[in-house]
């Protein structure tokens, strides 16, 4: 809890800072939401092995999440309940058919749907959206691992989860490809040795029957 607290404080820090400096850059037109960039603290200090915290799951889950909230604002610019309500619901059902759950992402979506803006002026805050998940990551991921206790992330996305398989399974194919090769000799040895256990079966077999009293009744016959 405490290396938790730590982490948050000094993530969310910066964010600030940043959001400060954007601010007196734009004048202030452009800043960072911060109330889900707060809340994503407890997830991915808090809740770091969760699928939810992964770097996929921030990133991919805004990009599907915050676009269909501004595209609402262009078919219908007032803010109105229903649209608000269908904007998390876009957002829910986008996130959990796709597997990357993320709750602050559904926190943004209806922070979009909400807000008074133009929908051109909501591009630039989308973009301040992603740029403040890329650094609450980057932090994140220095923080957490400065602890032998956490690992973060636990997975980085498709991607590399591609890369692993098709380097796994050239490997697979490469060591088959050896025990073909040597499969000549090993399967030879293999005949042999089998043959060689059926002779001395079949011997042993022989001696006991030599023995046997019936084979002695039929050669005192």
């Amino acid at each position: 809890a405490a290396f938790a607290f730590c982490g948050a404080f000094v993530t969310l820090l910066v964010i600030l800072y940043v959001n400060d400096f954007t601010e007196r850059l734009t004048e202030p037109d452009i800043f960072i939401i911060m109330g889900p960039i707060a809340s994503l603290q407890t997830v991915v200090y808090g809740l770091f092995p969760a699928p939810a915290s992964q770097p996929r799951n921030m990133i991919l889950g805004n990009c599907v999440s915050i676009p269909p909230a501004i595209i609402l604002k262009y078919i219908y610019s007032p803010v109105a309940h229903w649209k608000t309500a269908l904007a998390v619901a876009i957002s829910v059902f986008n996130v959990c058919s796709l597997g990357i759950v993320h709750p602050p992402a559904t926190a943004m979506a209806g922070i979009f749907a909400l807000s008074e803006r133009s929908p051109n002026d909501e591009w630039e805050f989308f973009g301040m959206v992603l740029a403040a998940n890329l650094i609450v990551l980057l932090m994140a991921t220095v923080i957490n691992n400065l602890n032998q206790k956490r690992q973060y992330p636990i997975y980085w996305g498709h991607i590399t989860t591609y890369l692993h398989g098709l380097i796994k399974a050239q490997k697979k194919k490469k060591e088959k490809v050896e025990d073909d090769n040597g499969g000549e000799t090993t399967g030879g040895e293999t005949e042999l040795d089998r043959r060689a256990s059926m002779s001395s079966n079949w011997s042993e077999t022989s001696d006991h029957l030599e023995g046997s009293p019936l084979r002695q009744r039929k050669g005192g016959q």
